[in-house]
């Protein structure tokens, strides 16, 4: 779905933030303030870093392979430098195994602390870095501010895995009737995109700017061959509508939908992948079929 061939392009977002950045974003000035319920832990992780833990969560601790949706604000003392609240996607990541930490990162291991509901203070000694920018030159620590959202789990995954079957054999049959021209609640726009409701959502209208989270199959109307799902994956994808982020046939149809709505799309190859399509995943021209659930 996206314009181009990279599907993981927000995992890591808040994880990678450069410091060289972080000086142009100061926002505003709030002190944290933690629930009198949680119960606080504090310590020193594997890789050095001072926490101050605020256990809500009652779940399972984030372990690897978990897809992790979190908030995280960035400070030095009370000034916010980054608050992802005021993006339009909620930052996520795949927790990675240890052998893939090679580098101390302290938002990894905030996260590797956690459980749904848990948030941590966690603070990371920049005194000892070259090259700061200017206006940071002096500022001793910055603090990590991070709250875990939600989780998926491993056994999450393979639920929507096992999902992926029959999904798969109710899109060929649209896509059966759809060429014989049997899908007499088809609607169709001028741009030629077609679309089947199934089930209209009870959330909000979706306009430009948002951000969803979606689940999707995607199969050429030609020969019904699977291109993409994020049911195989067992995770959805988050996606800012109206960006250009996405082919424009996604762009056009998830605006016409509300939260929480099941469809078909049939998106034309100039809403599409066009002349080019994508070298050995869908060919030139090529019309494509999507089931689609997005989420309330």
């Amino acid at each position: 779905i996206y314009k181009i061939n990279v599907m993981k392009i927000l995992n890591y977002l808040f994880v990678m933030l450069s410091f060289f950045l972080i000086c142009n974003g100061i926002e505003a000035q709030r002190k944290n303030k933690s629930s009198s319920k949680a119960k606080v832990v504090t310590g020193i992780t594997k890789g050095g870093y001072d926490y101050k833990l605020f256990k809500k969560g009652n779940g399972d601790m984030v372990t690897s392979g978990d897809i992790v949706y979190f908030d995280i604000m960035i400070l030095h003392k009370d000034s916010i430098l980054q608050d992802s609240k005021l993006i339009p996607n909620q930052p996520e990541l795949t927790f990675p195994v240890e052998s893939l930490m090679e580098v101390p990162n302290p938002v990894f291991d905030a996260i590797g602390l956690m459980r749904p509901l848990d948030s941590i203070l966690i603070y990371e000694k920049i005194d000892t870095f070259s090259d700061l920018p200017p206006t940071m030159l002096g500022w001793k620590t910055i603090t990590y501010r991070i709250v875990v959202k939600n989780v998926i789990t491993e056994k999450d995954k393979n639920i929507l895995r096992g999902r992926e079957a029959g999904i798969e054999i109710m899109l060929k049959e649209h896509i059966a009737n759809y060429k014989l021209n049997k899908l007499p609640e088809l609607k169709r726009t001028a741009s030629g995109l077609s679309y089947l409701t199934h089930s209209e959502g009870k959330g909000s209208q979706i306009k430009a700017g948002d951000a969803i989270k979606i689940n999707y199959l995607g199969l050429t109307t030609a020969d019904s061959l699977k291109f993409d799902s994020s049911y195989e994956r067992g995770a959805p994808f988050t996606i800012t509508i109206g960006t250009g982020l996405v082919i424009p046939g996604w762009d056009e149809a998830l605006l016409l939908l509300k939260r929480g709505t099941k469809a078909t799309l049939f998106i034309p190859a100039d809403l599409a992948y066009g002349e080019e399509g994508i070298p050995d995943y869908i060919p030139s021209n090529a019309e494509l079929a999507f089931y689609i659930e997005i989420a309330e």
